[in-house]
């Protein structure tokens, strides 16, 4: 029994880690512009707006990883701006994200984002490029 149990957490690590990958619709990996760290967007929903399939209408719920200890900005919904058909925006209470792609009306393309939060009595600006989507 002894040599199943590092078997049987491993099993469930991986189970854990599966399920929590299995949340989100895509993830795309860049870097972070100041530490160059890793630095993610998650996809949790993409849908239109109403029964239509125009740019105007896409809609993506997304998060990222930043944040402070269980701190984080959150969820964002997001949409095309009027100013260019290369990015998107969304903003809540806690802040605003702009995501830039590498090609028109093309979600799968996410190339950058800049998320500005708001964090009790100042503001966090973060800036993740060169994403690309995680298989």
């Amino acid at each position: 029994m002894k040599h199943l149990f590092p078997l049987l957490c491993v099993t469930f690590l991986l189970s854990e880690l599966g399920h929590a990958a299995a949340t989100y619709e895509k993830v795309f990996k860049g870097k972070d512009s100041r530490t160059s760290k890793p630095c993610f967007l998650n996809v949790i929903k993409t849908y239109y707006k109403g029964n239509t399939s125009d740019w105007a209408d896409f809609r993506a719920e997304v998060s990222t990883e930043y944040g402070h200890g269980t701190q984080t900005p959150g969820e964002f919904v997001i949409a095309p701006t009027a100013k260019s058909e290369k990015h998107l925006e969304g903003s809540s209470s806690e802040g605003k994200i702009t995501i830039g792609l590498t090609t028109d009306k093309d979600f799968d393309s996410v190339k950058t984002y800049a998320l500005g939060w708001k964090h009790g009595t100042h503001t966090h600006n973060y800036a993740c490029t060169g994403m690309k989507a995680q298989p």
